[in-house]
C-alpha cells in the first residue's frame, strides 16, 4: 500500500463516528470501527465499518481532553448516558462514540516505521489518527477496510 493510497482511505474517517478502538481477538491487529452519520431522511444507518491496521505492533494513545476538563470529569455519572444532563459539568464519557477530527495523517518518512520494516523485514505505516477525545498513533504493515460482520455491535458489552 503506497502512503498515497493510504491517504485515500484514511480520508474515508472524518464525517463518521469512532465507536471504538482496541486489538482485535488475536492482539496482532489494531482497528477502529466506525459508524456513518444517520441518513437525515429516516434516520437509519448503514452498517459499521471496519478500519483494520494489520500487523501493528506500535499503538500509542493519549488522551485530546485537557487537564483541567479532566479535573471536571472523573465523576462517574458522566459514563452514563442516563445521568449526564444539561447542568453536568466535564466531559459526557457516556457519548459512546467520539468525531475522528480532525483525522488522521500519514507519517510522512516515519523513523518508527523504519525501524519495524528493518526488524521485521516488511514495510510499515505510521499515523495519527485524532479524535475529539483520543489521538491514536499506530505503526502497522497494512490497512484492510471492511464491512463490520451482520449484527456486529461495539456497544454489545455495554
Amino acid at each position: 500500500m503506497t502512503p498515497a493510497e493510504l491517504a485515500a482511505r484514511l480520508a474515508e474517517l472524518p464525517g463518521n463516528e469512532l465507536a471504538y478502538h482496541g486489538f482485535t481477538g488475536d492482539m496482532r491487529d489494531y482497528e477502529l470501527i466506525v459508524m456513518p452519520p444517520a441518513d437525515p431522511n429516516s434516520g437509519r444507518r448503514d452498517a459499521y465499518v471496519r478500519f483494520i491496521f494489520r500487523i501493528c505492533p506500535e499503538v500509542s494513545i493519549r488522551s485530546r481532553v485537557a487537564p483541567e476538563v479532566w479535573s471536571r470529569s472523573i465523576d462517574d455519572a458522566l459514563v452514563s448516558q442516563h445521568h449526564v444532563t444539561r447542568q453536568s459539568e466535564g466531559h459526557d464519557w457516556g457519548v459512546r462514540c467520539q468525531v475522528p477530527y480532525p483525522g488522521a495523517a500519514v507519517v510522512g518518512d516515519s523513523e518508527r516505521a523504519r525501524w519495524w520494516a528493518g526488524q521485521v523485514g516488511v514495510e510499515f505505516h505510521e499515523v495519527e489518527i485524532s479524535a475529539k477525545a483520543h489521538q491514536i498513533i499506530l505503526v502497522f504493515a497494512n490497512l484492510q477496510v471492511e464491512a463490520a460482520p451482520d449484527g456486529y455491535t461495539p456497544f454489545a458489552a455495554w
